[in-house]
């Protein structure tokens, strides 16, 4: 049996997103809610969630498909390229106020180096308070710029542990009509686990479990 587990049983909403910890859950529902608006900016190892949240948590803002400027770090080459990628979107802000909560930026694998870029983002992020909501996610939170994380929402997304991922484990199983011992699952899980914390390793194994069945 092939399955390609991760585009099948990806959480499509933040309700079936499989939250790391407490911390990471109370955090995102309360943006999700109203409660934080300030920017955000998500950290963590590889496949530990962080682009999936970028995805999710926008829609769970507007509780519909967010409209989101996707911006990558190779684009801010200079001070004038933060301008006017984020200077766009100015005129339409106020628009935005009355069909969406907010206009969303979303950097993915942020490193930005170039000091009159960094500077100039750390302009654009306070111009946009209230209008827009900048989500940046990133490996190395060591590379950025102290001014840019002061601004912001800082929060780890740590791989999940075994014993989180496991009722989602099961649920794929059960989506596949197929059963399981759990203490079977569990161990392959924790063996995953030990040799490398990415939760993207625990869909591949799974798949390999399926293709056994």
């Amino acid at each position: 049996m092939i399955v390609d587990t991760r585009t099948k049983y990806t959480p499509k909403t933040l309700n079936e997103f499989v939250y790391p910890n407490a911390e990471v859950k109370r955090v995102i529902t309360q943006y999700a809610s109203g409660e934080i608006a300030r920017p955000l900016i998500l950290h963590g190892t590889n496949g530990c969630g962080k682009s999936l949240l970028l995805e999710l948590l926008p829609n769970a803002i507007e509780q519909k498909k967010a409209q989101v400027t996707r911006v990558l770090c190779s684009d801010f080459n200079d001070a004038n390229d933060v301008h006017r990628i984020f200077g766009v979107n100015t005129r339409f802000d106020a628009v935005f106020k009355y069909n969406e909560k907010f206009n969303y930026f979303i950097i993915d694998e942020f490193i930005l180096t170039n000091k009159k870029a960094i500077d100039a983002l750390k302009i654009q992020i306070d111009r946009k308070l209230g209008n827009a909501l900048v989500i940046i996610s990133t490996n190395r939170l060591d590379l950025v710029d102290v001014g840019i994380q002061s601004r912001c929402k800082v929060l780890e997304v740590p791989p999940c542990t075994p014993s989180v991922f496991m009722p989602h484990a099961l649920k794929i199983f059960n989506g596949e009509n197929l059963s399981i011992d759990s203490e079977k699952l569990k161990n392959f899980l924790e063996d995953v686990y030990k040799k490398t914390r990415d939760n993207r390793k625990y869909y591949e194994r799974i798949e390999e479990l399926l293709w056994d069945a």
